[in-house]
């Protein structure tokens, strides 16, 4: 968070793949949902937002807190969200689908991406 209106994400190195930039570039407007695990209720961010250079990222924070690092971990951009609005959203979909529950979190755990892709869909079961 840079201040009351401003929301900065970086964009750390990874697969060097930052391809959902030229969504915004034609429409700034974004939305966005934040979670916290075991609460039902989220808070809706809506605004504006655009690139910036790793440079002016580094003007507003002095290095982005990460809670896992590898040697690719570097600063390379940011994203600039200029918030038009935010509210408390609807948990509804959350306490149907049983999000936090944590039986459910270690079952998940333990599957693959084999036994996710082999798993039944909806219209088959």
């Amino acid at each position: 968070m840079i201040d009351e209106r401003t929301l900065m994400l970086p964009d750390i190195g990874g697969n060097k793949l930052f391809q959902s930039f030229e969504n915004f570039e034609s429409n700034p407007k974004v939305g966005l949902v934040f979670m916290i695990p075991g609460i039902n209720v989220t808070v809706r961010v809506n605004g504006r937002v655009r690139r910036i250079g790793g440079g002016d990222v580094r003007k507003l924070v002095a290095e982005p807190e990460l809670s896992w690092t590898d040697h690719n971990s570097t600063l390379i951009q940011g994203m600039l969200i200029d918030i038009d609005e935010a509210y408390f959203h609807c948990p509804r979909s959350f306490q149907f689908a049983d999000l936090w529950n944590t039986q459910t979190i270690e079952t998940n755990a333990k599957l693959s991406l084999k036994d996710l892709l082999a798993a039944p869909k909806p219209a088959d079961a």
